[in-house]
């Protein structure tokens, strides 16, 4: 058997996978309706880049996002 494939195949299981991720559907902590997740992890990743550009605070310790927000993740 060849574990090769070929970039035609690799392109459909590649197509087959971008089409299942993107129905992939979760709610938020404290909100009934659901949501795409790719729309979810885009909020999170924006909201982590924000927090990390934030100055540390006075007291030396940096903010970090609550688990109580994200229980998800």
């Amino acid at each position: 058997m060849n574990s090769h494939l070929s970039n035609e195949e690799l392109l459909a299981r590649l197509t087959k996978l971008e089409a299942a991720v993107s129905n992939l559907m979760m709610r938020r902590p404290g909100h009934e309706e659901y949501e795409k997740l790719v729309d979810v992890v885009c909020d999170h990743e924006t909201r982590l880049q924000s927090k990390e550009q934030q100055p540390q605070s006075a007291v030396g310790g940096s903010l970090e996002l609550s688990e109580i927000n994200d229980v998800n993740w």
